[in-house]
């Protein structure tokens, strides 16, 4: 008998309430990691955890989304291009049009339905 291979999927979310939501309608459809800031999304891509998807806020503290996702880009291209950018809202101009500029479908304004994020990530990692 065949068994599946779930999804893996990283969550990076610095509000620890948002991340267990997400995180527990996530789930029941994928394998699911769980970090709190984009220097802890680099340091599991570093230790060569493999990830199917990353899920990603945007404004965290020690190293946000804008900075994890660039470095993401030079480490692992091919995951960079897999990064969905959720986000509460951006706190300067500068960082609303860095999220304007990202491709549409890979930004998600908070709240966002988990089904949402759950087709998101099946589209993204065919």
């Amino acid at each position: 008998m065949l068994r599946s291979i779930r999804l893996r999927v990283l969550v990076a979310d610095d509000d620890l309430a948002v991340r267990t939501a997400v995180c527990r309608g996530l789930r029941r459809h994928f394998d699911v990691e769980e970090v709190g800031d984009g220097a802890q999304v680099l340091a599991c891509i570093q230790a060569g955890k493999r990830f199917d998807a990353i899920l990603m806020d945007v404004e965290m503290p020690v190293m946000d989304g804008r900075r994890a996702l660039e470095a993401l880009a030079v480490m692992s291209p091919a995951l960079a291009e897999r990064t969905i950018i959720v986000t509460g809202g951006a706190s300067t101009p500068e960082l609303q049009r860095w999220i304007e500029g990202l491709a549409p479908g890979r930004v998600h304004s908070k709240p966002v339905a988990v089904a949402v994020l759950i087709a998101t990530i099946e589209g993204l990692a065919r």
